[in-house]
């Protein structure tokens, strides 16, 4: 048995495609936890029509919003001994369940991880696909990778269990996550299953993702500083860093063409406020009392 856990937020637009892919699936037995995050939309009526049509679907509400607790709901309330996770807004191939979960069936591994494609493919959802591309090529070593994103990943029951994803974050929680798992198991990448995903498309979106991200990222460090060494986005976060941005920003104009370049100085832009805004806040409101 296979859980598929999707947390969804004010998610009507996307939602119904969304498990119309995962309902016709090739694999067999599967169920479909849908996690209801407190959605003031049309999420709840979307899933209860499927639920009244499809057994496979279940229902759970969490009153408390955030990725984090809406993943912890519906781990708690799965049955399989495999967990998928997918967000509301992907769509699956028909074979996605058997190739994300193929190798942990066969007991060569505990966690695998697929890559995504956009939905839609403007200006700013190719390039924040290129630059996530970039990314995963830079977190690989071999068939494994330093990273985690729960768009499209499985991993054995038990072990999510054990672990669970961190409440406190608001953010990057994946990510964290990871930083935990990897004591337990690596994480297979499997190249050959892509999930469709409503990337950012607009400037206002990018701007907040990159902030948000950065942002939690800087929180997630400093929980986990002993392993600045094995997390490529860890190397942003230090004082030098930050500074040599002006400098980073020219370098990226002069061996990338223009439009590229301009949506990785925006975006880390953005990411760079970001972790300067948390070491701020840390700085004035965390800071343990003398």
């Amino acid at each position: 048995m296979v859980s598929v856990i999707i947390p969804a937020y004010n998610a009507e637009k996307n939602l119904s495609k969304c498990l119309e892919s995962v309902l016709a699936q090739n694999y067999e037995p599967f169920e479909i936890i849908v996690v209801d995050n407190n959605s003031i939309d049309k999420t709840k009526e979307i899933i209860l029509e499927f639920k009244k049509s499809n057994k496979k679907v279940k229902y759970v509400f969490e009153e408390i919003r955030g990725r984090a607790i809406a993943r912890n709901a519906g781990i708690k309330n799965t049955t399989g001994e495999i967990i998928a996770m997918l967000d509301s807004d992907c769509f699956v191939p028909i074979n996605w369940i058997q190739e994300i979960s193929s190798p942990i069936i066969k007991g060569e591994e505990s966690v695998t991880m697929g890559p995504y494609r956009p939905y839609s493919n403007n200006f700013w959802s190719g390039n924040a696909q290129k630059a996530d591309d970039d990314f995963f090529k830079n977190s690989l070593n071999g068939n494994f990778i330093n990273h985690l994103d729960t768009k499209n990943f499985a991993i054995k029951a038990n072990l999510m269990r054990k672990v669970m994803f961190d409440v406190n974050l608001g953010g990057v929680e994946d990510l964290e996550f990871f930083l935990r798992i990897k004591r337990f198991s690596k994480v297979r990448f499997v190249p050959s299953i892509e999930v469709i995903h409503n990337h950012e498309d607009n400037l206002k979106a990018i701007v907040k993702t990159s902030f948000d991200r950065g942002f939690w990222l800087s929180k997630v460090y400093r929980k986990h500083k002993q392993d600045k060494n094995d997390v490529l986005s860890f190397k942003s976060l230090s004082i030098a860093n930050l500074l040599k941005f002006p400098f980073w920003a020219v370098y990226m104009f002069l061996t990338n063409n223009t439009g590229y370049a301009y949506f990785r100085v925006v975006k880390d832009l953005a990411w760079r406020i970001g972790i300067a805004t948390e070491k701020i806040d840390h700085f004035f409101n965390e800071r343990p009392e003398s």
